[in-house]
């Protein structure tokens, strides 16, 4: 796979990124990190076989919200360019976009747009950190913002990491639902973080701390401590690798304590380096404040890694570390109490036996962890290409809501229900009238274009969608398969057209379902509706406008469900089908329908490309017995086939069609007038009407006597009534 992971740190000292992108590379993918840049680093350089590209110089020390948010977002365009440049060239499987900012994923819009899937690793929470670094009130506007703009984010992305549990908890509430978050904790690598024996021969005891400078860190209350450190062990130092607004503060207050000889500042080092640097020191030390919310809830990297040294490590005692360690591994201090510091250090000290114990502890507690972290992240990534993932079909989306339908079918490479999708589309939608029709049909075939290599083995046919409902009985009369003919008008030159249709079902013995939109560009007249009534047609809705909106927010679909069941009642009507193939399942109990056919088996052209994995109908539950039977289309529709993949022939529904005759599946197929020619030469968004006569034709001559006929009436009826009632209601249960 070829993987690109995104961050404005320095790659050299990224210990989470190195992480990932070690193991990626580990077993045979191609990675690509962009990240920032040190002075005096090459902008291009190879460095453990990771492909890594420093795209700006950056200065740790951004104490200025406006000159902070303008590098930012010079970055986040160069980066966007950038890796919009080589996805195209040469695609990407997975991109992995690392916070801060958290906003920083949307530089990943090509590759998303293309179907790649985008990862949001939230190492620190942005919201949390913008009040402890700024000074900011929780209840401002600007933290209100920062919260929204972390919700964009996770939304625009198809997974979200998130570094600690605390934190899994509130983007879990206030960003993501729970099955599109993972926490992944860091443990540090063992090949560079390691027990090896001491270089260091000078009699001095060091404690160090590695790490950033900054209020919440604490860092102050060890220098603050280290005169009374000193006087009970004269030979203590304090050394201090890190950088950070509050460095130059950090100095004098050392020369104002009189320990400015006892406290030393070194440079950045890589990571290797300071490796061997924490290898030598006697002690750690990690004094974070406890009463600054991000302090409190940030776990500190550096206590795994003294750990997995062999080093000791004095810690304030934080509610984030409280969940990782106990006083058996850390010997912890009252936050913010210089005094209890000094104990605590004194007591590692003279106690030997106590040093021991913390050593060996902390050392077992973080052994294994990196092998179980490593495997944790490589299998979601595969998960995330492979489309396997736990949160993939519609039913899964809405888990307030069950749906009875078949077991998740194992290995399949499906496309996954992604709330960054709906955003999107959101944005596109809103943008629409706007853009000129070539620009969005050649925006559309190119997207396709990846998407078709990528979904090759579950488009047109997906293999493991065939498995039929617990205790199925067949289709009436012993048929083998069921042929189920609809049609959306969707504007009115589809109007026009729906007579023409209608003959050329009715002169191939078909009758079928066309579904319109009530309040959309056109007006269907009661003289229409009653002719195909009366022809033995059946008559749906078509949401209430077809502007991709009907699930903008609830409030919206509220009320608009109310304008469906107006227009449901006035057309006698008993079947739904969202504009744009939309959907959400247990959204629509509050609708007097009996079936929605909003879904199919799998298209990954779709807005919202999450295939239901069947070709059966199966049953959506409602509150009590309540309820309505959902009906999937499976053969690929029209437009996409003839005018976005430009085919040339029917083939493809011939294939699919004997796949599912010889499995014994529902073949609903939905086609548009609006897209039908039938005379001339096609329009640049039509397809000659023939190809579907030839369907029809091709469904007669070959399977003539082995398919029932009907309409999705019919078949919403034949699934809740009879015996197939506990087939459809419970049988997928016991699946």
């Amino acid at each position: 796979m070829r993987i690109c992971l995104i961050a404005r740190r320095f790659y050299e000292s990224n210990t989470h990124m190195q992480q990932f992108a070690k193991a990626l590379v580990g077993r045979g993918d191609t990675v690509d990190v962009i990240c920032a840049r040190r002075n005096g680093h090459p902008k291009r350089e190879i460095v453990d076989g990771v492909n890594v590209y420093r795209l700006q110089a950056r200065n740790i020390d951004e104490p200025n919200k406006l000159v902070y948010l303008a590098k930012v977002l010079l970055y986040m365009l160069r980066v966007g360019a950038f890796v919009g440049w080589r996805h195209l060239r040469s695609r990407y499987d997975l991109v992995h976009v690392q916070s801060l900012p958290d906003f920083l994923v949307f530089s990943a819009a090509v590759p998303r747009l293309l179907g790649t899937p985008v990862i949001l690793d939230l190492r620190d929470l942005v919201p949390e950190l913008f009040v402890s670094k700024f000074a900011s009130a929780e209840t401002s506007s600007l933290f209100r913002l920062a919260k929204f703009i972390e919700k964009c984010s996770a939304r625009f992305s198809e997974h979200v990491i998130v570094a600690n549990p605390l934190w899994y908890d509130r983007v879990a509430r206030r960003s993501a639902r729970p099955s599109k978050c993972s926490m992944i904790w860091y443990s540090p690598d063992p090949v560079v973080f390691h027990p090896r024996p001491k270089r260091r021969n000078d009699g001095k005891f060091v404690i160090m701390y590695p790490g950033t400078l900054s209020w919440h860190q604490g860092v102050d209350i060890a220098v603050r401590a280290m005169p009374k450190i000193r006087a009970a062990i004269p030979e203590a130092e304090l050394h201090i690798y890190g950088e950070g607004i509050a460095r130059e503060l950090l100095i004098d207050l050392a020369n104002r304590a009189g320990v400015g000889d006892a406290v030393r500042f070194f440079d950045f080092v890589p990571t290797p380096v300071l490796a061997e640097r924490m290898a030598d020191c006697d002690l750690a030390v990690v004094p974070k404040r406890a009463s600054e919310r991000f302090g409190n809830e940030a776990a500190s990297t550096k206590i795994p890694e003294f750990m997995a040294m062999g080093i000791p490590v004095v810690a304030s005692r934080t509610e984030i570390e409280g969940r990782f360690f106990d006083d058996s591994q850390l010997c912890y201090f009252r936050s913010e109490d210089e005094h209890d510091l000094v104990r605590a250090v004194v007591s590692v000290y003279r106690d030997p036996v106590l040093r021991n114990r913390l050593c060996e502890n902390g050392s077992r507690s973080v052994r294994e962890q990196w092998q179980a972290i490593r495997k944790q992240y490589l299998e979601l990534a595969d998960s995330l290409v492979n489309g396997k993932r736990p949160w993939r079909n519609v039913t899964e989306l809405l888990p307030e809501t069950p749906v009875r339908r078949l077991p998740a079918t194992p290995g399949a490479r499906r496309p996954a229900a992604r709330s960054g999708t709906r955003l999107l589309d959101t944005v596109y939608y809103a943008c629409k009238p706007y853009l000129p029709w070539d620009l969005r049909i050649a925006m559309r075939r190119l997207h396709a274009s990846f998407k078709r290599k990528t979904y090759s083995a579950v488009w047109p046919i997906d293999p493991n969608s065939d498995t039929p409902p617990v205790l199925w009985p067949g289709w009436p009369e012993g048929k083998r398969f069921a042929l189920v003919l609809t049609h959306d008008v969707d504007t009115a030159k589809g109007l026009e057209r729906v007579e023409r249709v209608a003959k050329l079902d009715a002169q191939h013995g078909f009758r079928s379902s066309f579904n319109f939109v009530p309040e959309g560009e056109y007006r269907l007249s009661p003289a229409i509706r009653r002719d195909l009534v009366n022809a033995g047609f059946e008559i749906g809705v078509h949401g209430l406008e077809h502007d991709g909106k009907l699930y903008a927010s609830r409030a919206i679909y509220a009320r608009k469900a109310a304008g469906i069941n107006k227009y449901l009642q006035e057309w006698n009507a008993c079947g739904f089908r969202s504009p744009l193939m939309q959907h959400r399942l247990s959204w629509l109990h509050n609708l007097s329908i009996l079936y929605d056919s909003s879904t199919f088996d799998t298209d990954p052209f779709e807005p919202e490309p999450d295939g239901v994995g069947a070709i059966f109908p199966f049953w959506v539950a409602g509150p009590g017995d309540s309820g309505y039977v959902e009906l999937p289309y499976t053969l690929p529709q029209d437009f996409t086939l003839f005018v976005i993949l430009r085919e040339r022939n029917i083939e493809i529904w011939k294939r699919k069609l004997d796949w599912l005759a010889e499995r014994g599946g529902m073949v609903l197929l939905n086609t548009h007038p609006d897209y039908m020619s039938f005379q001339g030469a096609p329009a640049r968004d039509e397809y000659p009407a023939s190809y579907y006569e030839e369907f029809l034709a091709y469904v007669r001559q070959k399977y003539e006597g082995l398919f029932w006929t009907a309409r999705p009436c019919d078949v919403a009826r034949f699934c809740t009534s009879g015996p197939l009632t506990t087939a459809v209601r419970n049988g997928e249960d016991a699946a």
